[in-house]
């Protein structure tokens, strides 16, 4: 029995090296199929497509709330000025709406209303990753990392803010039109994905009052989307193979 339970140990193990390995290679490709922007912005938005939703994720300087939307974020302060810990655990969503609350957005020409989901600050020295939906939705949760923003102010911390609508055209075409604030051009990469696979990465300048357009993104592109679809059929097909081909036989009833 203690040698079937280690044989079992060992290929749980190859079997999980084998789904990271896919993973980075995965990573690789598309980062390879989608070069990003060389210039730099001002603020980021990830835009994740589904068929019947779809989420915005925005990240920018803590301070930058206020010009973008027309409401900042000094909300999650305390009394002195710094960053309320506690505050964060209570929930953000309601601030996060709030700060949404002067910007329009529409589907298919559409208005259509979107959700906060939750908004978050964090501390420049250690940033999560930016790039796609899944660091978007880690970024904006509150149970990452409040206790290493205490005693931070606005000043020094990076914002997020996330915002959903569900049961819509998540394909269809999306304006986002921001309030007047009296802000200079805001320089914008917006990264759309379809389905968690990125379809267009762009930077836009909108003004003040700007109106940001995206026309229906192009569905991933096949050649990629049926590699790695292959590549995880086949690594999973040599996994349950290799199990079943090792695991011990049942003995003939004597």
């Amino acid at each position: 029995m203690p040698t079937r339970r280690l044989d079992i140990s060992r290929r749980a193990t190859i079997y999980i090296r084998m789904m990271q390995t896919l993973k980075s290679l995965s990573g690789m490709v598309i980062a390879a199929a989608l070069a990003a922007p060389a210039d730099a912005a001002d603020a980021t938005l990830i835009v994740d497509r589904r068929a019947e939703s779809v989420a915005l994720y925005f990240k920018m300087a803590a301070t930058d709330f206020e010009p973008v939307f027309g409401t900042g974020a000094e909300g999650l302060l305390g009394a002195d000025g710094t960053v309320d810990v506690p505050r964060l655990y209570d929930g953000t969503f309601p601030l996060a709406d709030k700060i949404f609350a002067a910007t329009t957005v529409s589907l298919a020409g559409q208005a259509t209303p979107f959700e906060a989901i939750s908004m978050m600050v964090h501390d420049p020295d250690s940033l999560p990753e930016f790039v796609v939906p899944y660091d978007a939705e880690l970024s904006i949760a509150i149970c990452t990392s409040p206790e290493t923003v205490q005693d931070m102010t606005l000043e020094t911390l990076e914002g997020y803010l996330g915002y959903f609508a569900w049961k819509v055209d998540g394909l269809a075409e999306l304006v986002i039109d921001l309030p007047l604030t009296g802000r200079s051009v805001l320089e914008l990469r917006v990264r759309e994905s379809v389905d968690h696979v990125e379809v267009a990465d762009q930077k836009v300048s909108l003004p003040d009052g700007g109106k940001l357009t995206l026309t229906p993104p192009e569905p991933p592109a096949q050649g990629l989307t049926a590699w790695l679809t292959a590549v995880s059929l086949g690594f999973a097909l040599f996994a349950a193979g290799m199990i079943f081909l090792r695991a011990p036989k049942p003995r003939a009833a004597t």
